[in-house]
């Protein structure tokens, strides 16, 4: 007789002899028809788990093991269940929604809305407090299959209006078949203290085209818990969700993810099977997902959410919303470390790290993802890279995003291995996403800047602060700017409030400089800058491109510095100096030590608080003068070196301080 505990069953029940069990306990034997035969028996007596003993199970190379809504729990990571070749190894099919049915809602619905309307014949069929999916056959956006869609959950019904909890994330319209589709979840799904091995030498096909290579594959499942599971040597995702509510992963650990065939598969390649790779992905509907714990090596990423999968098992309407992804780490990633792709709403990335990387720390794409605590280190790639774009480009929409509270040091270490971009010439941050924020960011020793602002033309209306560097610009050299705002859209105002650059190396030119770009045209960006301060810069605190006149009222100190070589000037030491900037107008005064050698003229030049690209020497004018007319000097604009030119008499030979005052343009 097989012995079972009340509300359990054991794995090597189902084994007969001390031979079998043996032989399924050290994988000499396919765990496969065990493992059918305990989920039978476990059906039938309403049994909840099933407990595997340590050791090495073997499952056959093209099949998977079916979990119809069980726990299954090891015995601390000893119980190792290995998977080779095609398929997934555990896979719960829930029941997918029938979208041919559902309630046809008879009015559009609005971005927010609180209040569907359905016949009332149809609304008198939906129960109260019980979640539905909403959804219509519009795309999702241009240039995806993905369907608009999202779970509701039911607050009260009268005649045929019903009221949800919430509010909707999307617009629906009942033209385009907008409608709810009640949904039946497959519940009671787990995975505890287990470990699980793939083969990554296995030869696979396209990385394109939809497959099945997951290790625990999740549909439609509520709320089903990971916990205490190590994931290695995958294929393709550790673990994938598609259409489930509330999971949660706690404890997890997934290393060296990705086919290691050659071609466009190989892990060189972001674009390859590597490139599916990833710790955690949610596909199409998900919501409420908490992971947290995450230990991942060596992965393409350690989350994703991609869309637009055609399959007859999957539900394509949706997008992962509400995920919370936090206390992990990704080491030597193969792509990002972390991130999403297209798809996703109100994404959090809380508490995380990545180090070393191939990539970049974050890649965001998805709208009003939120990033807090994030600290990256000797990455080829930036920290976080926001890419958006409002719908220019349908597979980029980062915008609306928060980042907070960042930590990189030695980031932008290299060009990317896969396009133009140099991550050498940019910020530890780079923001092309439109209404985005910025609050908290060190960057330290990094390869670029402290932060890229554009890059792609379309990024406007930013808001930045509390911006740190230390030692930043340490391997660029078309563009070693702290703060790098190019190619942002001629339309935007960005507020740049609090930047602190320190540079013992001299290897920051400007503080915040402005580019000019071929996409302009006559509007001029409007960029505010307050509280910008350095030292150690070699050039302009505030560089403007030519016929950028918009940069608002400002004003601050500044430290000048030598430009070029003195003439008949033994030392010139600045005292201190402060300038107002409104418009295209700025106006400097200041104090300096000047030590002519020898009674006559002598000249000398030094740097301008914000840069100018002069072309005359009357765009500059003031004078310079010590109390007792000893020293007497007129200043004019330098063209040639874009300075003030300091040209003068001195009566007797010794420093005197002086005074000066000038005022210049911005042509």
């Amino acid at each position: 007789m097989i012995f079972r505990q009340r509300d359990r069953v054991n794995l090597l029940d189902y084994a007969t002899t001390l031979a079998q069990r043996s032989s399924l306990r050290n994988g000499n034997t396919a765990v496969n028809n065990a493992w059918a035969d305990a989920i039978n028996d476990a059906g039938g007596q309403g049994v909840s788990q099933i407990d595997v003993p340590a050791g090495d199970y073997e499952a056959d190379t093209d099949t998977r093991l079916e979990n119809p809504g069980f726990v299954v729990k090891g015995d601390g990571l000893k119980s190792v269940f290995r998977k080779n070749g095609q398929n997934s190894l555990f896979r719960t099919l829930g029941h997918l929604p029938i979208v041919g049915g559902g309630f046809p809602l008879t009015a559009n619905v609005p971005l927010r809305s609180s209040v569907l309307q359905l016949a009332p014949g149809d609304a008198a069929e939906l129960v109260p407090h019980r979640l539905y999916v909403l959804l219509d056959e519009t795309a999702m956006f241009a240039g995806n299959t993905g369907k608009k869609g999202e779970f509701i959950r039911v607050r009260e019904v009268s005649g045929g209006s019903v009221t949800i909890w919430g509010f909707t994330k999307l617009a629906y319209t009942s033209a385009s078949g907008a409608k709810l589709v009640p949904i039946t979840w497959t519940e009671g799904v787990g995975y505890q203290d287990i470990e699980i091995v793939g083969d990554t030498s296995s030869i696979v096909t396209s990385s394109n085209s939809w497959q099945e290579l997951f290790q625990i594959d999740l549909r439609f499942c509520f709320r089903p818990q990971v916990k205490n599971v190590s994931i290695r040597d995958a294929l393709h995702a550790g673990i994938f969700l598609h259409g489930c509510y509330k999971a949660n992963i706690d404890i997890y650990e997934a290393k060296n993810f990705g086919s290691n065939t050659t071609g466009t598969d190989d892990p060189a390649s972001n674009d390859g099977l590597p490139g599916f790779g990833y710790a955690i992905r949610e596909s199409s509907i998900n919501e409420g997902l908490i992971a947290s714990g995450l230990a991942i090596e060596q992965c393409r990423g350690g989350y994703d959410t991609p869309s637009g999968y055609s399959d007859p098992t999957l539900l394509n309407y949706g997008e992962p919303t509400g995920s919370i992804i936090s206390n992990g780490y990704h080491r030597d990633a193969r792509g990002a470390a972390w991130g999403t792709h297209w798809s996703g709403y109100g994404i959090q990335f809380v508490n995380l790290a990545a180090n070393g990387g191939r990539r970049n720390g974050i890649t965001v794409r998805a709208r009003s993802t939120f990033v807090d605590g994030f600290k990256a280190i000797d990455m080829r790639g930036p920290a976080v890279w926001l890419r958006g774009g409002n719908g220019s480009d349908p597979s980029l929409r980062g915008d609306y995003c928060c980042v907070k509270n960042v930590f990189a040091t030695e980031t932008n270490l290299g060009p990317d291995l896969e396009s133009s971009i140099d991550w050498r010439e940019m910020g530890a941050v780079v923001d092309e996403g439109w209404h985005n924020t910025v609050d908290g960011l060190e960057a330290v020793r990094n390869g670029g800047g402290v932060l890229s602002i554009g890059h792609n033309g379309i990024a406007r209306k930013g808001v930045y602060r509390n911006l740190t560097g230390r030692d930043v610009c340490q391997l660029a050299v078309t563009t070693p700017d702290a703060v790098r705002i190019a190619n942002a859209n001629t339309q935007a105002d960005i507020l740049i409030d609090g930047l602190t650059v320190h540079s013992s190396d001299a290897k920051v030119r400007h503080l915040v400089s402005r580019e000019t770009a071929a996409t302009f045209d006559n509007a001029p960006i409007k960029v505010r800058t307050d509280n910008v301060s350095g030292s150690g810069y070699t050039n302009s605190k505030l560089r403007s491109a030519t016929n950028d006149k918009g940069l608002l009222p400002e004003s601050g100190t500044y430290a000048p510095l030598k430009i070029g070589t003195d003439t008949n000037v033994t030392s010139v030491i600045h005292l201190g100096a402060q300038f107002s900037r409104t418009g295209n107008t700025v106006t400097v005064s200041g104090k300096v030590t000047v030590n002519p050698a020898a009674a006559g003229a002598f000249i000398t030049r030094f740097s301008l608080p914000v840069f100018s690209d002069f072309t005359d020497d009357s765009q500059l004018g003031g004078i310079l003068r010590n109390s007792n007319g000893d020293v007497t000097a007129i200043v004019i604009a330098d063209a040639a070196n874009d300075c003030a030119y300091v040209t003068g008499t001195a009566t007797v030979a010794g420093a005197k301080n002086c005074f000066y005052q000038f005022t210049y343009t911005i042509p």
